[in-house]
């Protein structure tokens, strides 16, 4: 009787071992596809970044040369509504 409770102990003891260590591993193999998974999202913003930053340079002259137009336009309004006042005077 001793000797089969031995037996039966060792046997749960084996089976415990491998199912903690199948589990273990299923943890390392999860966690190292989490990585792969950050690292491509990583990379995905850092190109949407790069993206953005490109379109923001790009869009800066068409910015400067907008806001020049409307300064433009500003001047020739004055000087419009100046060349009208002076002749009804």
């Amino acid at each position: 009787m001793n000797e089969a409770f031995q037996i039966l102990y060792f046997i749960i003891l084996i089976v415990t071992i491998i199912i903690l260590t199948t589990i273990g591993v299923q943890i390392i193999l999860i966690l190292s596809e989490i990585r792969k998974i950050f690292q491509k999202i990583n990379l995905m913003m850092t190109t949407i970044v790069n993206l953005s930053q490109t379109i923001e340079k790009s869009l800066t002259p068409l910015t400067d040369i907008t806001h020049g137009l409307k300064s433009l336009f500003e001047i020739i309004n004055k000087f419009k509504k100046k060349g009208k006042d002076k002749s009804h005077e």
